[in-house]
């Protein structure tokens, strides 16, 4: 079986958090501003087409203001002098037509002979139809509208067209304006919520910095020492509280081993004494084996007691040692030893 399989499912290892959430932030940022941009792009249109809509609608409004039906069925349009030459202006100029209840052309704006469009009248009374199609002069695209008005119960239809490509130019110009005003403007909010972003980001992991620096400060000698709370935030605190917590169980067992080592190490002496006491009672040889093997033994409790009593040791915080001092004290303890082993200690230095 594999270290991955004994140890359970490997979890996947993360880089920085704050580049993970500044750049998540960024993203949803940036689909934010294109959601928006795409919502404000339909309203736009929207608007856009609302305005060729009552461009229509006044159109139409003005050829019927202008219109007179004659007894013998027969109609006439009399537009003022801008508003008739507009219709004669250009071959994308825009267009009307006065039709009968059958269908038949009563007026019309300069070179039309027919109908705008042959969908037929409108369906209702009073409602308006728009629509879309080809000038039957020119061939170009168009947009236009009909109408039943109700001022003469629906004996007369008025159509009314304008060329599509004006449409499309004064919507291409609005946006071209729009990109060339608004575009470095959004740019420079969206770069500015960016590093404000990340200054807050960054601002708010910072204690999460600190507590890895009391972290790294926690030792087998400073066991006492705990991580403050009280700074961080609400999320972060029951993680705080569980590291101090698992410290407060290692300092217990920490304890708990020194007071058994030096239990043990107190407890064994008093055998060991015993032990040499009857020594004397065996025989010379055997006394001896044992005696090396006692002193093994000793040797080893003594060790276990001097552990104890360093574990037992606490340095005060900002405390200093002379080491010289204690490169001194080392000497004179092994000299005796030295000198009986043949070799020789000495201190250099100051």
């Amino acid at each position: 079986m594999s270290a991955g399989a004994e140890d359970g499912p490997r979890r996947r290892v993360r880089g920085s958090l704050l580049a993970a959430v500044f750049w998540r932030m960024g993203l949803t940022m940036l689909l934010a501003v294109a959601a928006v941009w795409t919502l404000l792009l339909i309203e736009f249109n929207s608007h856009l087409d609302s305005m060729r809509d009552r461009s229509l609608n006044g159109q139409a409004a003005d050829v019927l203001r202008h219109l007179t039906l004659n007894p013998d069925g027969t109609v006439a349009v009399a537009l003022p002098v801008p508003l008739a030459a507009a219709y004669r202006a250009a071959e994308d100029a825009p267009r009307y037509v006065v039709l009968a209840r059958d269908g038949r052309v009563l007026a019309a704006s300069p070179r039309l002979q027919g109908p705008l469009t042959m969908d037929g009248a409108p369906a209702r009374l009073g409602r308006w139809r728009y629509f879309e199609g080809r000038d039957p002069i020119t061939g170009a695209a168009i947009y236009g509208a009909a109408v039943r008005p109700e001022a003469y119960d629906g004996a007369l239809q008025i159509q009314v067209a304008q060329s599509a490509v004006h449409h499309d130019v004064l919507a291409d110009t609005l946006l071209d304006e729009a990109l060339d005003e608004y575009f470095w403007i959004a740019a420079a909010v969206f770069a500015a919520i960016l590093l404000v972003a990340y200054l807050t980001l960054r601002s708010a992991l910072r204690p999460l910095r600190d507590l890895s620096e009391e972290a790294a400060a926690i030792g087998p000698g400073t066991l006492e020492r705990r991580l403050a709370p009280d700074p961080l935030p609400r999320e972060i605190r029951p993680l705080v509280e569980a590291v101090n917590s698992a410290l407060d169980r290692v300092q217990e067992g920490f304890h708990v081993q020194r007071r058994f080592t030096a239990d043990a190490a107190h407890e064994m002496r008093t055998p060991i004494a015993l032990l040499r006491t009857h020594l004397d009672r065996l025989h010379p040889d055997q006394a001896r084996a044992l005696a090396a093997d006692l002193d093994n033994l000793e040797r080893v409790v003594g060790q276990l007691l001097k552990l104890a009593q360093v574990d037992a040791l606490v340095v005060p915080e900002g405390a200093h040692a002379d080491l010289a001092q204690v490169a001194r004290d080392a000497v004179g303890f092994l000299a005796p030893t030295a000198i009986r082993a043949g070799r020789s200690l000495a201190v250099e230095g100051a």
